[in-house]
């Protein structure tokens, strides 16, 4: 009885201690730094409210060749933060409608700086506080979704489909 009394004592006192409530990140699966390229042109949707505002309308589709150099960030202070350095051609592009002769789509600016966490066999991609993407990853392939949504005029939202983004390893 006595044993069963202090075994439950130190569970609840290792479970409330400070910093025990949260699971600790996982470090990466595999060497993740380097530089990754679409395996074939993607397609990305731009759908806008810039027709009456509120609605989001498709507009656009584009074709587009990604490249991501991917650094380590570790000296932000957390070991699984990377850098990610995304570059692109495009070609392709289709335009869905048109509303007062425009498709107020705001052109996604090249390069385009972004942070990740890697977790595992998953990177999350993030500009700010906005999450851009979640992926996985081997040794060599990475394939995820891409959906970022911002507003600097009218709002907009550039996505890909269902697990259609997919790299290689280049480097």
């Amino acid at each position: 009885m006595r044993t069963t009394l202090f075994s439950l004592t130190a569970l609840v006192t290792l479970a409330l201690a400070p910093g025990c409530g949260e699971p600790p990140k996982l470090s990466p699966a595999r060497d993740i730094l380097g530089t990754w390229r679409t395996a074939f042109p993607v397609t990305f949707y731009a759908e806008t409210d810039w027709c009456d505002g509120t609605t989001m309308q498709l507009m656009l589709t584009q074709k587009r060749v990604i490249t991501w150099d991917i650094t380590d960030d570790s000296a932000s202070g957390d070991d699984n933060a990377v850098s990610i350095t995304q570059n692109w051609t495009d070609s392709d592009t289709t335009y869905v409608q048109l509303c007062l002769n425009d498709t107020g789509v705001t052109p996604d600016v090249r390069p385009m700086f972004l942070k990740g966490t890697i977790n595992g066999a998953y990177l999350t991609v993030k500009k700010g506080t906005e999450v851009f993407g979640e992926f996985s990853f081997t040794t060599s392939n990475m394939e995820g979704n891409w959906s970022a949504r911002s507003c600097p005029f009218a709002c907009q939202r550039i996505y890909t489909v269902e697990r259609e983004f997919k790299m290689n390893k280049v480097d």
